[in-house]
């Protein structure tokens, strides 16, 4: 048996990211492998950690991931049952690999698009004819006007303070700008200092530079 602090003492040596694994660590650390081959709990230990590496740990399963196929998921796929719903035991990779060629989609059940529908209903109640919501104009100023003040709760993408205040910095005059309010609002882009660079340049405060000509407008 070994004692707990020697486990997490182990395991703390042993990389985690992508890619990694037990046999990958010994390698770069000739320290200890030495450390586990001189003692034999330890190397107990990694001989049943080799046989759970790689291993599925427990099943998950996407809310709204669908699986569409051509036929009964039964002739391409093993199932399982979660309740009253059916599920495969591949992954999203292995489905969508071409040795399966299944297709898998994410359909999001919005709150926005009830409000819309709504909204449409109550418009025809009134008497009124609706806006038609698959023709909607793309360059509506006064829908950038409301968008560069900030107003856009109910909006989806852009209700949070942070993509309102985002709004706010960068107005908003296109449909690929708010692309890229969208592209810009993660941790990356927020962290690395490329949001501020972008509004300084869209504003005209910072001259625009490229890592090549072909990229040049």
């Amino acid at each position: 048996e070994v004692p707990l602090p020697d486990v997490d003492r182990l395991a703390k040596k042993i990389p985690n990211g992508p890619g990694a694994s037990l046999e990958g660590a010994l390698e770069s650390d000739p320290d200890l492998r030495k450390e586990i081959d001189a003692n034999p709990a330890y190397r107990g230990l990694v001989d049943i950690a080799r046989r759970l590496e790689g291993r599925i740990r427990n099943p998950g399963k996407h809310a709204a991931g669908i699986v569409v196929s051509d036929g009964p998921l039964t002739q391409h796929v093993p199932l399982y049952r979660v309740g009253d719903d059916l599920t495969t035991q591949y992954s999203m990779d292995l489905l969508e690999d071409k040795l399966v060629g299944l297709l898998k989609m994410d359909f999001l059940g919005l709150r926005t698009l009830t409000i819309i529908a709504k909204a449409i209903e109550l418009i025809e109640r009134s008497g009124k004819a609706p806006p038609d919501v698959e023709k909607l104009p793309l360059d509506d100023p006064a829908t950038y006007e409301m968008l560069s003040a900030g107003e856009a709760l109910g909006v989806f993408q852009v209700e949070g303070s942070g993509m309102r205040e985002l709004l706010r910095r960068i107005h908003p005059e296109s449909f690929d700008d708010l692309a890229t309010i969208t592209a810009l609002h993660w941790p990356g882009p927020m962290n690395s200092g490329m949001m501020d660079m972008y509004i300084e340049r869209k504003a005209g405060r910072q001259a625009v530079t490229y890592a090549h000509p072909s990229l040049e407008p």
